[in-house]
C-alpha cells in the first residue's frame, strides 16, 4: 500500500508545484511531456515498483524508472490521440499550439 500512497503523493505534488495546477491548455511541445509524466509516467513507475515489491515481475522491473516512466508516457499519448475529438468539444485542448500552428 506505502508504493500507491508514494505514487500518488508525488504525482500530486508534482503537478501543483511545477505547473501551477493542472492546465487545461498545452503551449509548447514540453508541456506535453511533462503533462504526460506527471499523469501517467509516475503511474508507470510507481506500478513497476508495487509488481516487484510483490513479486509478481522480476525484481529488476522496478529498478528501471526509465522503462516504466516510458511505457506511462506512451499509453498517456495514445489517449491524448483516442480523446481528440471530445477533447476539443469540450474545450480540452492538449495539441501543443507550437504544433498545431504547423499544420496550417
Amino acid at each position: 500500500m506505502l508504493h500507491v500512497i508514494d505514487m500518488q503523493v508525488h504525482m500530486q505534488n508534482s503537478l501543483c508545484h511545477r505547473t501551477g495546477g493542472i492546465d487545461m491548455y498545452v503551449t509548447y511541445p514540453v508541456h506535453i511531456f511533462q503533462y504526460c509524466h506527471y499523469v501517467a509516467g509516475l503511474v508507470g513507475i510507481g506500478l513497476s515498483h508495487l509488481f516487484s515489491a510483490s513479486q509478481l515481475e522480476d525484481e529488476s522491473l522496478g529498478q528501471d524508472d526509465e522503462l516504466a516512466n516510458s511505457m506511462g508516457l506512451f499509453l498517456q499519448k495514445t489517449n491524448i490521440i483516442r480523446d481528440y475529438l471530445e477533447d476539443v468539444n469540450q474545450g480540452r485542448e492538449f495539441w501543443p499550439h507550437e504544433v498545431q500552428c504547423l499544420c496550417h
